[in-house]
């Protein structure tokens, strides 16, 4: 009789969370690190009460857009839609980017 190990295996898409740091400012500058070091991030673009002068809040959140290239793989971008106290993503492919706000974009 042969015995066949089964092991756990984690999709090679799955995504690494961004850091939880004590502050909205450290965890945003942990995720900055994090996205300079995915080669198919292109931009950051920060939006929300923290991106104007006198907007934030000592409840304000970083809002930021992450573009990507069109293609290959991407843990930052497999963060869309992340959510957490310090920071909400969305990410997109740079193509989608250049068509956001263009009429007939929803």
């Amino acid at each position: 009789m042969e015995i066949i190990m089964v092991h756990d295996i984690t999709p090679a898409s799955s995504p690494v969370l961004p850091p939880s740091c004590a502050t909205p400012e450290a965890t945003m500058a942990a995720f900055v690190s994090q996205a300079k070091a995915d080669p198919a991030v292109v931009g950051l673009i920060l939006s929300g009460s923290q991106a104007h002068d006198g907007m934030p809040t000592g409840y304000s959140d970083y809002d930021v857009h992450v573009i990507t290239r069109d293609d290959g793989p991407s843990a930052v971008r497999d963060l869309d839609g992340f959510r957490s106290e310090h920071l909400d993503i969305v990410a997109m492919p740079l193509t989608d980017f250049r068509l956001r706000g263009l009429p007939g974009d929803p």
